[in-house]
């Protein structure tokens, strides 16, 4: 079983520190694959390690700027540490995406609400 097998199991079983070391291990052999990288940032989201699932995204998104899925982590990242510039940022970076542009107008009246107090 490879190592991306193996982490897909773990993370099923719910035991995402482990999906997690068996995609580091997968990094090592196969090198930066973007992704492997989105897999991992999934991972790290739902384990609310939010500066290294945005690590793992921002290098993906070097490698490929268009990655929808790159961009959902970190503007659900972002959103979810508070950081609303930032999510509204990565919601208007992203290719066109129906759910980023329902985040984004939610974020953008959460900005308006918190400039009118």
């Amino acid at each position: 079983m490879d190592e991306l097998a193996k982490a897909t199991a773990k993370a099923a079983c719910g035991d995402l520190a482990a999906a997690v070391e068996h995609l580091n291990t997968a990094l090592v052999y196969d090198g930066a694959d973007v992704s492997i990288l989105v897999e991992r940032a999934q991972l790290q989201l739902r384990r609310k390690l939010y500066d290294k699932a945005v690590a793992d995204v921002t290098l993906a998104l070097t490698a490929d700027a268009g990655l929808l899925e790159a961009w959902k982590i970190v503007a659900q990242a972002e959103y979810s540490r508070g950081c609303y510039n930032a999510c509204a940022e990565a919601c208007e970076s992203a290719p066109d995406s129906a759910g980023l542009k329902e985040l984004l107008a939610e974020v953008q009246t959460m900005m308006k609400a918190r400039t009118v107090r």
